[in-house]
C-alpha cells in the first residue's frame, strides 16, 4: 500500500488524479484513492483529506483532460468546495462533448461514462486553503439574556478590515439554531430560538482562507426576561385596520400588529407597554 511513505502530518492535502484507474473503490484491493484517504489516524494523521479521480483501467486522455481543465478552472475561478470542483470538471467534459452524451450510443467514449467513473472520496463539502489561512477577530458578546432572540456577530482581520462572506454557525445543545453570512460590513445577523435555559451557545465562524474560530457564549438567567415570539399583521377592514386582508404589510395599508411574547425569567411581569 501507499501508507508507509507518508510523512506530511498536519499538511492535509486535497488530491486531483485525473488519469486511469486510481479510484477504483469496488475493487476488493485498496485502490491508489483509498490509499490516500486511509493514511494514518486522528492521533498521527497523513495522508490526505480528500480525492477526485476515475475508476476504469481504459480512460481516455481527451476525457480526462477536459475533466482537469473543468477541475482547474472552477479553483482559479474561486470555487474551493471539492463537490463543487468535481461537478465543474463534469460538466466540463460535457462542454467539450455535447454530441457524445448517452451512453448506450457511445459506450466508454461517452459523457455519460465519464460522469459515472469519476468520483470523490471525502467530504463533498468540505473546502480546502488555497493559502495559508488568515487570523480573524470575532466579535460578539460575552453573555446573552436567556430568551434571547437574535445574536450579532462582526468578523474582521486582525488590521480591523470587514471579513465578507464568513459563515457564522450557532448551536446550543445538540440543536443547530441557525447560520448567517458576514455582510460587505463584516457583520452578520442570526435570528435564532434559543432554548428557555441557560445551556451555553457553541459559535462556529469558518470561511474560504479563514482559520476557523469556535467559542462559547454564555445565557443569562434574568428575572422578568421577555422577548418577542410571534407576530400577526392585521390588515383586515375591521377595527383600525384596513388593507386588503392578505396578513402581508403591503403600502397604502393601515396596520394593527398583535405581538405573542414569552418570559423565560423567574418573576412574572405585568402591565408590559
Amino acid at each position: 500500500g501507499l501508507n508507509s511513505p507518508f510523512e506530511n502530518g498536519w499538511m492535509l492535502p486535497v488530491v486531483f488524479s485525473f488519469v486511469c484507474n486510481n479510484n477504483d473503490f469496488a475493487n476488493e484491493n485498496v485502490c491508489f484513492g483509498e490509499a490516500w484517504i486511509r493514511a494514518g489516524t486522528a492521533q498521527t494523521p497523513k495522508g490526505a483529506v480528500s480525492f477526485i479521480g476515475n475508476s476504469n483501467p481504459w480512460s481516455h486522455t481527451r476525457f480526462n483532460d477536459a475533466a482537469a481543465i473543468g477541475a482547474f478552472n472552477a479553483i482559479r475561478d474561486g470555487a474551493r468546495g471539492m463537490g463543487n470542483i468535481l461537478n465543474a470538471a463534469k460538466l466540463e467534459i460535457l462542454h467539450e462533448f455535447p454530441a457524445e452524451i448517452a451512453y448506450d450510443n457511445y459506450g466508454d467514449e461517452s459523457v455519460e461514462f465519464y460522469f459515472y467513473i469519476y468520483n470523490l472520496l471525502g467530504d463533498p463539502e468540505l473546502e480546502f486553503w488555497a493559502a495559508p489561512p488568515i487570523d480573524v477577530v470575532v466579535s460578539y458578546p460575552d453573555t446573552l439574556p436567556q430568551g434571547s432572540d437574535l445574536l450579532e456577530v462582526l468578523v474582521t482581520e486582525t488590521g480591523g478590515t470587514p471579513v465578507e462572506g464568513a459563515r457564522v454557525g450557532i448551536s446550543q445543545g445538540d440543536v443547530t439554531l441557525g447560520c448567517g453570512w458576514t455582510d460587505a460590513q463584516g457583520q452578520a445577523r442570526i435570528l435564532a430560538d434559543f432554548a428557555d435555559d441557560t445551556t451555553p451557545v457553541d459559535l462556529t465562524v469558518t470561511g474560504a482562507g479563514v482559520f476557523p474560530h469556535r467559542d462559547q457564549i454564555d445565557i443569562v438567567a434574568l428575572d422578568g426576561a421577555l422577548s418577542l415570539s410571534a407576530v400577526m399583521v392585521d390588515d383586515d377592514t375591521d377595527g383600525s385596520s384596513w388593507g386588503n386582508g392578505d396578513g402581508l404589510v403591503n403600502p397604502g395599508e393601515d396596520l394593527e400588529l398583535f405581538l405573542s411574547l414569552r418570559n423565560p425569567g423567574g418573576i412574572e411581569v405585568h402591565a408590559v407597554q
